[in-house]
């Protein structure tokens, strides 16, 4: 059995490394291992062309680096299309995003797409699709002084009533991936930093591990716009509940894992403020749009 390593409030065994996860001792709730993947699965509640989902399966098509079939959230196996030790650090990118988003959902949990700090009463976390700004909010935030919880993956759980009730978000691995363009506006030493693929231009940087969860201050999703100045909204309840729908992540497919979806959105939303931020599309310095949300914070 390889060494169990934690994050996301989740044990994993993986034959294949994972960056910035934290090892431990624990047993593994998750094994990661090589071997053969099924073609197809049977009766699937939701597909698309490179993917496919039932309540305790999914299965991915990478074309050209891998397959993957994801079961009962206990075990991710993965088929590579070469030698996994030899693409570059790709494979673990992948790895590391929807299987892994797919296993926590079949063990109950929930996962949206954000990233998260810790601000001031708790943690801010940031959501919205691929390129909205997520991770280089939360990396101005970091160089605020403020510690980064998560990246792109932002498991939240609620609270025992007896513990007052709430949700906390688990720490990811400790690390943040960022553009190169937002690399450099954030400072970030591009020139030593690993890509994540030979063919992509996103680097990965180091931060420091959180090791407990932390109370969710906030949910602020993040959406690019037509206009000069950002913009921040308190969404009510309604509201709220279909943004905390809409920011799951891999949506389709957290509907058929979560049966619990939608309750639990709604739970989440009443019990913190969530926001809309719209930011221009042309672009903005991220650590002005950070303040900017830190400061619009009721």
């Amino acid at each position: 059995m390889p060494p169990s390593v934690r994050a996301y409030g989740t044990v994993f065994a993986s034959e294949l490394p994972l960056v910035g996860f934290e090892p431990t001792n624990e047993p593994a709730d998750v094994e990661i291992v090589f071997g053969d993947v099924p073609l197809s699965i049977d009766a699937p509640s939701a597909h698309r062309m490179f993917w496919a989902a039932t309540p305790h399966e999914v299965l991915f098509d990478v074309p050209g680096l891998m397959r993957v079939h994801v079961a009962d959230g206990r075990r991710i196996t993965v088929a590579p299309a070469g030698d996994p030790f030899d693409i570059d650090g790709t494979l673990e990118s992948l790895l590391t995003g929807t299987p892994i988003a797919a296993a926590l959902m079949q063990r109950g949990e929930m996962v949206l797409h954000g990233s998260a700090a810790l601000i001031e009463g708790g943690a801010l976390v940031v959501t919205g699709l691929n390129g909205s700004g997520k991770s280089s909010v939360v990396s101005a935030l970091s160089a605020l002084g403020l510690p980064i919880v998560c990246d792109n993956l932002a498991v939240v759980t609620p609270c025992n009533a007896e513990d007052g009730g709430g949700w906390l978000v688990q720490p990811g691995s400790s690390t943040v991936k960022l553009w190169h363009d937002m690399a450099v506006a954030l400072n970030q030493p591009v020139e030593t930093a690993p890509r994540i693929s030979a063919d992509v231009n996103k680097f990965r940087f180091d931060v420091a591990a959180m090791l407990s969860p932390v109370p969710v201050r906030a949910v602020v999703h993040l959406e690019r716009a037509g206009l000069s100045e950002p913009q921040l909204k308190r969404l009510d309840d309604a509201e709220a509940t279909a943004m905390v729908m809409r920011d799951h992540f891999r949506g389709k497919i957290a509907r058929v894992s979560r049966p619990s979806a939608l309750a639990d959105s709604a739970s989440l939303a009443q019990a913190v403020p969530v926001y809309s931020c719209l930011r221009p599309a042309a672009g903005i310095d991220p650590g002005v749009l950070a303040q900017f949300i830190l400061g619009g914070l009721e």
